[in-house]
């Protein structure tokens, strides 16, 4: 037992030794709690040297010290125009804080409604906030009082490009580039309205075979020609086969096979930005079935971002889904391209009813045998009720 101790004892004393001595040594290098962190003091600095500051942190890339300098400024001046600016500015460039800085700068434009740097950057932040009806009206009151002001040029460009309205675009990404050569944003909407105001041919193939033996093929080609900003039209040639396996009439071949011909043209004027007007107009040749005439008016507009209203009117045979003008042929066309947070499909009861014409699924040539026509008037709408849910009704 006696030597057990004396072992042990000379072990516990270098244990606590050890002990000892990295407590120590952590003591020396453990930061000092009590230390303060060094804040310029600005309690006595002028608006100027405060705006100076908060710029050099802006730099540095320091926004919610830069927000802590612009506070502790208005703390002493509450009312400085300059100081509340530069707090919109800063919220500007956070995403989550564009509402408070909407919010600012409309305050301030309130107090300096002639100011035109205010209003651009008011028309900016709705622009991102997806207001683009106020930063539209904005940027057209910048440029109504000032037309070579650069940044309001970008700020519609980015709008009707937004909007699908390339010509306008074009426009003025042309003007801004006049004004500032070097502009980045401005050159690559340039080149993006560009490359979708060109002149522009497409070609288009299609086969079709259900079960009961009705088979259709077609060829069609397009172009698309801007006459002017606002006027846009279409042209093509389609060439369609209809043939029905069903013995359908035991003695003839009539009405089990047909071919057609078919040259649609559209006109189609904007106006505005969220109005469209169209008509269009078509000769379809069948050969042995004879000639046939399509007609076809409507009107889009969407009155709201959450508000939209489509109303048109055609004349045709209902061989087709949507005559000669939709669908496979020519034009497809998005109503309200510029509501990106809804797209429709509609299917044509009428274009329904000619694939079973008469009981029979592929009797629709019998659409045309008997030169069956149909006048369609048709309204299709909707209107957003909050984030996530949207009321549409549509009739035909």
């Amino acid at each position: 037992m006696t030597r057990v101790i004396r072992i042990a004892g000379p072990l516990i004393f270098s244990l606590l030794w050890a002990c000892w001595s990295v407590g120590a040594a952590l003591a020396q290098v453990q930061p000092d709690l009590g230390a303060q962190v060094e804040i310029p003091a600005i309690e006595t600095e002028k608006p100027e040297a405060i705006l100076s500051l908060a710029a050099a942190q802006m730099d540095r890339g320091d926004a919610a010290v830069a927000l802590a300098t612009i506070a502790q400024g208005l703390a002493q001046y509450p009312d400085d125009p300059r100081l509340l600016e530069r707090q919109a500015d800063i919220y500007a460039s956070q995403p989550f804080l564009w509402q408070r800085a909407a919010d600012l700068y409309e305050g301030l434009l309130a107090q300096r409604p002639g100011d035109l740097s205010l209003k651009n950057k008011l028309a900016n932040i709705f622009l991102a906030l997806r207001q683009i009806d106020q930063a539209e009206k904005l940027f057209q009151e910048v440029l109504a009082a000032e037309p070579e002001n650069a940044e309001a040029h970008v700020g519609l460009g980015h709008i009707y490009l937004r909007s699908a309205f390339y010509t306008l675009a074009q426009q003025h990404f042309d003007q801004a580039l006049a004004r500032m050569p070097d502009n980045q944003e401005a050159q690559k909407g340039l080149r993006q309205a560009q490359g979708l105001t060109t002149p522009q041919l497409q070609a288009l193939a299609g086969y079709f075979e259900d079960a009961e033996g009705f088979r259709r093929t077609f060829l069609y080609s397009s172009y698309r020609l801007y006459l002017h900003p606002r006027l846009r039209l279409y042209g093509g040639y389609g060439y369609l086969t209809y043939n029905s396996g069903a013995a359908i009439f035991p003695k003839s071949n009539r009405g089990k096979a047909l071919h057609r011909h078919v040259l649609p043209l559209v006109l189609q004027y904007r106006p505005s930005r969220t109005l469209f007007l169209e008509v269009g107009g078509a000769f379809t040749d069948y050969g042995r079935w004879g000639q046939s005439g399509a007609v076809r008016t409507s009107a889009y507009w969407q009155a709201t971002p959450g508000t939209g209203l489509s109303l048109s009117y055609s004349h045709h045979d209902v061989i087709d889904f949507f005559g000669p003008f939709r669908g496979p042929w020519g034009l497809y066309f998005d109503d309200f391209s510029s509501y990106d947070r809804y797209r429709y499909a509609v299917v044509n009861p009428i274009g329904l009813w000619s694939q079973t014409f008469f009981g029979l699924t592929a009797a629709n040539t019998l659409a045309v045998t008997r030169q069956i026509h149909t006048q369609e008037g048709s309204f299709w709408g909707y209107q957003a009720l909050g984030e996530r849910l949207i009321l549409t009704g549509m009739g035909i």
